[in-house]
């Protein structure tokens, strides 16, 4: 690592341990209200260092173990003028460095903006064989309430999901079912439009633009949108019955879709998730699948919760002899290999300091499975230390086998660690 990266990593881990030590409240390092208008300026900081464990398989990793260092900085800026406009900005450097010799790679699976948007508004200082540093804009909005009409333009985050694991309506940059981290979901860049229709009943119209991928940008896309990368969505939804429930509609990328999602009490404690949609995709070469996630899940008075869901990915295969064929060629958002997947979760809050979730998801196809882990500890009200591990299990493939024997299989071994200050 050069002399200017490690003091770049030294500076960082001072300030965080600095905080992490000193008593805090909750606080804005700048602040401003007036009568009508405010403006609200924060930072976060996340330092993060992980190890992995290869699997014997050269061909997906150059090495038996490798390790990896980040650091995230950001600045997010929240202003409001009276009850009619808001403005939000959510920048980062991002500094990665990964001891295999590629500083572009990403196996921490901890990247931020990690969406399809427009190269234009990220900046690479530095990029060798082992670092990169990258200064990128998260969300750039503007925001205007019009009576019963909300009008949002520029990058933001766009989620139409209701699961908590498996989210086949999150076509936007969705989380994976092991992401414990869900505090900053990337933005895209898109036009939304939500119209009140009633006290519980509204229809949301978003359109995102969509980007070609080139090689050797600052965040892989290009800079100018493709008109056919390009998304138009409409979501309606109302109450009924104690439940909400939501039809959606539209064009994704390269796919017409067509589906919905309902979610609410159903038993006493007992909470139901439910969403999907079919597909058809405007290649007609490609079949036409279902995407559908159902869900439950009950917290107990104890603050134990468990959860379940059920995950039938349609765009997935059914059988993993045809694995070697299909990986990395699905048309689903989700990255998922094979048709039918199962996750149980639990959280507990041990004490007002300390939290610990899990969760064990099963590939049904290949009987493979991948068990993740995370204690989140409190420092102060304003920092944390993470750590999470991923243990996976299933049959290994070879190096130059034809077929993968099972998904998580090939998956190594991870353990990382997180120290995280607001401020």
């Amino acid at each position: 690592m050069k002399r200017s990266t490690r003091l770049e990593f030294f500076f960082f881990i001072a300030v965080i341990a600095l905080i992490s030590i000193l008593p805090a409240r909750s606080f804005a390092f700048y602040e401003y209200k007036g009568d009508e208008n405010q403006l609200e300026l924060k930072g976060f900081l996340r330092l993060i260092g992980g190890v992995n464990l290869n699997p014997d398989n050269r061909a997906f990793y150059e090495r038996e173990t490798s390790t990896s260092a980040g650091v995230v900085g950001r600045i997010l800026l929240d202003a409001r003028a009276g009850q009619k406009a808001a403005f939000e900005l959510n920048a980062y450097e991002f500094t990665y460095y990964s001891g295999i010799g590629a500083g572009s790679t990403d196996f921490l699976g901890v990247t931020p903006g990690s969406a399809e948007r427009s190269s234009a508004l990220s900046w690479v200082n530095h990029r060798s064989s082992d670092t990169v540093n990258i200064i990128a804009v998260d969300r750039l909005n503007v925001k205007l309430n019009l009576d019963d009409v909300e009008v949002i333009l520029g990058r933001q985050a766009i989620n139409l999901s209701t699961a908590i694991y498996f989210t086949p309506n999150d076509f936007f940059a969705p989380f994976s079912a092991q992401d414990f981290f869900r505090i900053y979901k990337p933005g895209v860049d898109a036009l939304r439009t939500v119209v009140g229709l009633g006290p519980l009943s509204e229809v949301s119209l978003i359109a995102v633009l969509g980007y070609e991928t080139e090689a050797g940008s600052s965040n892989g896309w290009s800079t100018e949108p493709s008109l056919k990368d390009s998304s138009a969505v409409i979501r309606l939804s109302t109450t009924a019955r104690d439940l909400e429930w939501a039809l959606v509609a539209g064009t994704v990328r390269d796919r017409n879709i067509l589906g919905g999602s309902v979610q609410g009490e159903v038993l006493r404690g007992v909470d139901l998730r439910v969403e999907g949609h079919y597909a058809v995709p405007e290649d007609n070469s490609l079949d036409a699948f279902t995407e559908l996630s159902l869900g439950l899940a009950h917290t107990f008075p104890n603050d134990f919760d468990i959860k379940g869901e059920f995950f039938y990915h349609g765009a997935g295969i059914g059988d993993r002899d045809n694995y070697g064929a299909s990986l990395f060629t699905t048309s689903s958002t989700l990255p998922y290999l094979a048709r039918q997947y199962l996750a149980i979760g639990a959280g507990y809050k041990v004490n007002p300091l300390l939290r610990v979730d899990g969760v064990a998801i099963m590939n049904l196809v290949d009987q493979s499975a991948l068990l993740a882990f995370n204690a989140l500890y409190s420092l102060s009200n304003e920092s944390e230390f993470s750590f999470s591990l991923i243990l996976p299990t299933g049959r290994e493939t070879s190096t130059g086998a034809s077929a993968i024997n099972s998904e998580f299989g090939l998956y190594p071994v991870s353990a990382v660690f997180e120290l995280r200050a607001y401020f």
